[in-house]
């Protein structure tokens, strides 16, 4: 009897459903990372966007910093849950899954590109690096363009490889660059790989350029409009993403050579050095065997190299769109060294065991509490109900209980912020009061169990440090408003149903208080009522001695933002240099889309002054 034989195809479909299940996992596990605390704030800019747009009912983004594509994935996924002006942690969760869901078809495509550069087995072994990439595991658990970006180059490369006589690949490739443009600025990358795979291609060069350059164009302004709607606040946008990229840091202007490294080294990160090693032989086994067909997609990761090798900041994200392409380069150089089927099982093996490992490192730490879960665990079990909390570490997730006031560090500058709190959370090296709060040692230390757990943590309880104000009585005093008709009666009665309005749209809204004689103030609250969205925006405080001479004066907020207070919500302006002053003059510049409520005006000066 003869023994039955293994169905190449069946055998090849099930290794590849297996991969695509153990990528799944892979990127899934963990989604939920942090968000019991406030999102990053890259994750809020793309869900609080897409809740403007969803809001007024139309295709304009908002954010012009990146093209609108992404928002447009997003909506339609997000609509059904009435996306709200402070989203719960749930709408994050699923915007999360729809990236995650793109880095799951990244693995497929990759093997279709590593099918189409050699034979099955090229595809398969480039999916599993995909597959398990830790950059690719963990760009998918992050709300950013990169991930979907890699879909649309990984499509467009498919289209690069069939270049030929036929026009239809060459309107393919440019609707291909368009809409990659359209969903992150560095989708134009795609550009230099099809110039030159057009130029090696056989068939009709200038029309295919023409072809493609009209099809990207247009795929750009169908699926981004707002670039053309508002072209001149989008030029300026965009202007400012790239010129951050271009700015130095504190410590000066990093070394083109230097960049160029760390980002070459995310290759390495990404795959590991077996697959990098495999990578540079499939180079030499492409251009061997066509190198006319295959020379557009080695030029798209060199450009990339290029380009993000003469910024100034690091982000290994930005290497994922083109790591199919290595991935795939990778896939032929093991072809070429699987000479057997053991051989071919055993190079796998190694190829997938370092990256496979850092993934499943990285995808444990992420379902494991935070140091930023340990502390506020804590500090609800150990503190009474409405303490003031400074923190900074942003958006930490207290519930109503407390209200937590962010900071970027505690110093000299700030310190007045820090005083007011009862509990202070801070990292061991933004406490920076010598002689003040270094004395005052940590009630709890929390230390990260991963490096994906966050900063050391420890917390401070404040006693006996808090400075102490006397309010000013403000009743009767002169008070003035632009626009005209503020009630004295209304800011000083003690009442939160009286108030006074400024109405929506109005331009350069203003109070302005004038005293009997010079007063050092060091705090000014404004009580809105129970509407967050009432409060005002953008306040600035100017002070003046005698009423002719005005200056503005430095303050520091006192407690969080509105939106994220329980009611009454209030806005509280800390002073630290304490000025005397006659006039008061607080400002709302520019125009405002809510008007601005003020049901009560208090001012304090320090006690015993």
């Amino acid at each position: 009897m003869k023994p039955s034989r293994v169905d190449p195809g069946r055998a090849r479909r099930l290794t590849l459903l297996a991969l695509l299940l153990l990528a799944a996992s892979l990127r899934f596990a963990g989604l939920s990372a942090g968000l019991r605390h406030s999102p990053h704030m890259d994750e809020r800019v793309f869900v609080e966007n897409v809740e403007r747009m969803l809001a007024a009912g139309d295709f304009d983004h908002r954010y012009y910093e990146y093209p609108g594509l992404f928002f447009y994935i997003l909506a339609p996924v997000l609509a059904p849950l009435g996306v709200g002006p402070d989203p719960p942690a749930r709408v994050y969760w699923l915007a999360r899954a729809v990236v995650a869901s793109f880095s799951l078809l990244n693995v497929l495509l990759t093997y279709r590109l590593g099918r189409a550069l050699g034979a099955p087995t090229v595809g398969l072994l480039a999916a599993a690096l995909m597959a398990v990439s830790p950059l690719a595991v963990e760009t998918g658990h992050m709300l950013r363009p990169d991930v979907a970006l890699a879909t649309l180059v990984l499509l467009t490369c498919g289209s690069l490889l069939r270049l030929g006589a036929e026009a239809r690949d060459d309107l393919r490739s440019g609707l291909g660059m368009g809409a990659a443009t359209a969903l992150k600025f560095t989708g134009a990358l795609l550009a230099p790989a099809y110039v030159v795979a057009r130029l090696a291609a056989p068939g009709p060069r200038r029309r295919g350029l023409v072809l493609a350059g009209l099809a990207a164009l247009a795929a750009f302004v169908v699926l981004s409009p707002y670039a053309l709607l508002h072209a001149r606040s989008f030029a300026d946008a965009a202007a400012a993403q790239v010129q951050y990229h271009y700015q130095p840091s504190a410590r000066g202007p990093a070394r083109q050579w230097v960049m160029l490294r760390r980002y070459a080294g995310d290759w390495p990160h990404a795959l590991g050095w077996p697959a990098c090693l495999c990578a540079g032989l499939g180079v030499v086994q492409v251009l061997r065997q066509d190198w006319r067909r295959s020379i557009g997609l080695l030029v798209l990761p060199l450009s990339t190299l290029a380009v993000f090798g003469s910024v100034e900041y690091h982000f290994s994200r930005h290497m994922l769109p083109s790591l199919g392409v290595v991935a795939a380069l990778a896939g032929c150089g093991f072809a070429a060294l699987a000479v057997s089927r053991a051989a071919a099982v055993g190079l796998a093996l190694l190829l997938v065991a370092a990256p496979l490992t850092d993934s499943l490192r990285y995808v444990r730490a992420v379902c494991l509490p935070s140091t930023a879960d340990v502390i506020v665990d804590w500090v609800n079990a150990e503190t009474a109900e409405g303490a003031r909390v400074v923190s900074t570490y942003d958006g930490l997730g207290f519930d109503s209980r407390h209200e937590t006031v962010d900071v970027e560090e505690v110093a000299p500058r700030n310190r007045l912020q820090a005083l007011e709190a009862d509990i202070l959370i801070t990292s061991p090296g933004l406490l920076r009061l010598p002689g003040i709060l270094n004395g005052v040692r940590a009630s709890f230390v929390a230390t990260p169990a991963t490096p994906f757990s966050g900063p050391i943590l420890e917390v401070r309880r404040l006693q006996g440090l808090k400075p102490a104000y006397a309010a000013i009585p403000l009743a009767g005093l002169e008070l003035r408003s632009q626009p005209e008709g503020v009630s004295r009666e209304a800011l000083f009665d003690g009442s939160l149903e009286t108030a006074w309005e400024a109405s929506r749209d109005e331009d350069a809204v203003s109070l302005e208080l004038t005293l009997p004689q010079p007063v050092p103030i060091a705090r000014v609250e404004l009580v809105a009522g129970d509407d967050p969205t009432e409060a005002a925006k953008g306040l600035t405080l100017l002070v003046s001695e005698d009423l002719v001479r005005w200056a503005r004066i430095t303050t520091h907020e006192g407690r969080p933002r509105p939106q994220r207070q329980a009611p009454p919500i209030s806005q509280v302006l800390l002073l630290p240099e304490v000025p005397e002053c006659r006039g008061l003059r607080i400002l709302q510049a520019g125009r405002s889309p809510r008007p601005w409520r003020l049901a009560e005006l208090r001012v304090s000066m320090p006690a015993g002054r």
